[in-house]
């Protein structure tokens, strides 16, 4: 029997060694960009939750050696991804990335990123002996008609965040994050990628 893979969705994993100082660094940027917010209830998009923070679009505008580690980092997997799931390259790229402070029962309603390309995440910080089911990443299987299946169940691909660790997927695709009820805060980092196609 031959099988052909039909409307395959692409989804990136990746690790970053030796990632605990620029995590510890990234953390405190965004705890400071907290502390200074005067309008910490304007802009919350998809986050819900009265433990919940969501930055403005700025962090890659910051003047911060970690913020220009981190930009270095995710430009090289947003490459290897289109690259590898395209088969061409990037000429020229706009990225935004924004921080996410989920702290208890904080949580991401469904949503996508409209007009972007790419969507990525990286984990900056997690709980310690967070359940299975708590703050994962769930991406939702893009076929509508999928959901009506009675055999084929599996619809979303669950991202478990880890430390150090991230993903990329195309931004049209739609998620969520769940809500998790430990003390510590989970941290996160998302970026837009808008590629320009022009010669």
């Amino acid at each position: 029997m031959k099988y052909n893979e039909i409307y395959p969705t692409i989804i990136g994993r990746y690790v970053v060694s030796d990632s605990d100082d620029l995590n510890r660094g990234l953390a405190e940027l965004l705890y400071s960009m907290r502390a200074d917010d005067i309008n910490i209830e304007a802009s919350q998009h998809s986050m819900r939750g009265t433990n919940g923070y969501h930055t403005d679009i700025s962090v890659l505008k910051k003047d911060n050696k970690y913020v220009k580690a981190f930009h270095q980092i995710i430009s090289k997997e947003v490459i290897d991804y289109f690259g590898k799931t395209t088969g061409k390259s990037i000429k020229n790229a706009e990225l935004t990335s924004w921080g996410m402070i989920y702290g208890h029962g904080a949580y991401s309603e469904k949503h996508t990123h409209p007009k972007a390309d790419l969507a990525v995440v990286y984990y900056v910080k997690t709980p310690l002996d967070l359940p299975s089911s708590d703050g994962v990443l769930e991406i939702q299987d893009p076929r509508p008609a999928a959901r009506w299946g009675i055999n084929c169940r599996n619809l979303f691909f669950s991202a478990k965040p880890t430390e150090g660790t991230g993903v990329v997927f195309p931004a049209w695709l739609e998620h969520y994050v769940t809500p998790h009820y430990k003390d510590s805060d989970r941290i996160a980092i998302a970026t837009n990628v808008f590629i320009d196609y022009e010669d």
